[in-house]
């Protein structure tokens, strides 16, 4: 499946215009294209996790990939070791390098977001983020799916955070779909009808 062929119904059109223009959606096209030639999409999601959590645990191996006084063999060599050690596929190993060569490691947290928001569209996945008062039991949570498939008919990835904050209610974001369903939200919005009712 190519990316012209991408069901854009699934994605928002805002951003699908961050991935079309944007120079991390562009380096994310590009490996994702890479890797669909190669049937390769779900391992380098895959392998891109792995990076993105070694790169948080040792960050100051992303600052001497990023040092200017190596040499390109030196870098190679360095993210080659990592490579072979978290078994990462020699694809993404080269691209890597290729973003360190460009001077674009800086754009590496938005890169792989995009990337894999590429595979999960591809698999008829779809990222959403729940923010709660307090810890939804298995049955609310069950109910809340069921009713967010009727919006959203692709594979669900729910994750749940809680925000005492909120007071009362949730928000419930995908992509770059926000829906607030908070009390707060909904005072808002009455105030708003009761202002222009007394105007009119």
């Amino acid at each position: 499946m190519s990316i012209v062929s991408l069901n854009r119904s699934i994605m928002d059109i805002s951003l699908l215009k961050i991935l079309m223009t944007s120079v991390p959606g562009r380096y994310a096209r590009s490996l994702f294209s890479c890797a669909d030639q190669f049937g390769l999409v779900e391992r380098l999601s895959a392998d891109l996790k792995t990076l993105n959590s070694f790169q948080m645990k040792n960050p100051s191996l992303w600052r001497r990939l990023s040092n200017k006084a190596l040499r390109p063999s030196q870098i190679s060599f360095l993210l080659e070791q990592v490579g072979r050690q978290l078994r990462i596929h020699k694809l993404l190993t080269k691209f890597i390098i290729l973003l360190i060569q460009e001077n674009r490691l800086n754009i590496w947290s938005d890169f792989m977001k995009l990337y894999l928001l590429l595979s999960d569209v591809q698999q008829g996945n779809r990222q959403v983020l729940v923010q709660t008062v307090s810890s939804l039991s298995d049955e609310d949570r069950t109910e809340l799916e069921n009713l967010l498939k009727k919006l959203w008919p692709d594979q669900l990835i729910l994750k749940y955070v809680t925000s005492p904050s909120l007071k009362m209610g949730m928000i419930v974001e995908s992509n770059n779909l926000r829906l607030d369903l908070t009390l707060d939200a909904h005072l808002s919005a009455l105030f708003k009808t009761l202002s222009v009712n007394s105007i009119s």
